[in-house]
């Protein structure tokens, strides 16, 4: 990747959709819920990311989102920087050998991401700290996974969108 003025535009406007995103998530007057679940639409944006940019700048970005989102959320310190690192570079490296770059591809490696995300944290924080049940982790996952799938097509274009404009621009 060459250091231009484009490219330097360009991550600035990831940066900025990220902040939208971020503050979509957990701004509390703006805080998205249709019936006591939230969407979680990070993990979308970093398949999106890894998608059109690659595992290195997905990771990047991933790493930033996941301190972001671990001062505001409940959990395990720490953990949600180092699996939006890993969920970047995994999907990264496999939408570089095995998927194709659309909208599909982008919903099922963010669909992975995201369940993964949820169960993972189900099991370390909810399961072992607060003995909730495991139907319970399911369904809040599932249904989590449901109203994020809604806006997860809004995240991908997004993205598309700015890798194109910039894209088309270095030609």
């Amino acid at each position: 990747m060459r250091y231009t003025r484009e490219n330097y535009i360009k991550w600035a406007a990831y940066g900025m959709l990220l902040l939208v995103l971020f503050l979509i998530e957990t701004a509390y007057r703006f805080k998205l819920t249709v019936l006591g679940v939230r969407p979680d639409i990070i993990p979308f944006f970093i398949a999106a990311l890894a998608l059109y940019e690659g595992p290195g700048c997905a990771a990047v970005i991933g790493f930033i989102s996941g301190l972001l989102c671990d001062f505001v959320q409940p959990g395990l310190d720490g953990f949600l920087p180092l699996f939006y690192t890993a969920a970047g570079l995994g999907i990264g490296f496999v939408s570089e050998k095995y998927f194709r770059k659309n909208i599909f591809s982008a919903l099922l490696l963010g669909a992975s991401a995201s369940v993964l995300l949820n169960l993972l944290r189900f099991i370390f924080y909810y399961a072992l700290l607060f003995n909730a049940s495991v139907l319970t982790g399911v369904k809040i996952t599932f249904s989590e996974l449901l109203l994020s799938l809604l806006f997860s097509p809004v995240v991908y274009y997004g993205v598309r969108l700015i890798n194109r404009h910039f894209d088309d621009e270095e030609e």
